[in-house]
């Protein structure tokens, strides 16, 4: 195992334990009929998560905010569906300096729809998205 994925690894235990602490959701699915683990971290990955009217859920993103890049939310989600209740960016090695971190976003399923969430990883002062990452979640409620 090279350091790169050793640290990949670290930071999904951690991000999992961070989870962990703060209450477990119950599982949802991904539109290939695979459970949808709130506890992976899911870097450039789209899919369609699918969950029940009422529900809690959370997606979390790799990031490094000292580069002055971040995910930026795109506002054109359906407000009346989902409810974003928090989202919390979390260093993952606290005494080194420039360390990278993982966002979490938690959200609130409101009410039975279909609403697109999607995230740009880039540099809020910049207008050209050149080697952007993209990710958008289709999110399915149902009852």
């Amino acid at each position: 195992m090279n350091r790169k994925e050793y640290k990949m690894k670290k930071t999904i235990v951690i991000a999992s334990l961070i989870i962990l602490l703060f209450g477990c959701v119950s599982s949802r699915v991904t539109k290939s009929g695979k459970s949808f683990d709130p506890n992976l971290i899911l870097d450039e990955t789209s899919d369609t998560i699918i969950v029940k009217n009422g529900e809690k859920f959370q997606f979390i993103l790799h990031g490094n905010y000292t580069t002055g890049y971040s995910w930026i939310l795109s506002d054109d989600y359906d407000k009346s569906l989902i409810k974003l209740t928090d989202r919390n960016y979390e260093v993952t090695r606290k005494n080194v300096s420039g360390s990278p971190g993982v966002e979490t976003f938690f959200w609130k399923a409101l009410k039975n729809g279909k609403t697109t969430i999607s995230l740009i990883y880039k540099r809020s002062w910049e207008k050209e998205e050149i080697d952007a990452k993209k990710v958008k979640y289709d999110i399915v409620i149902e009852k």
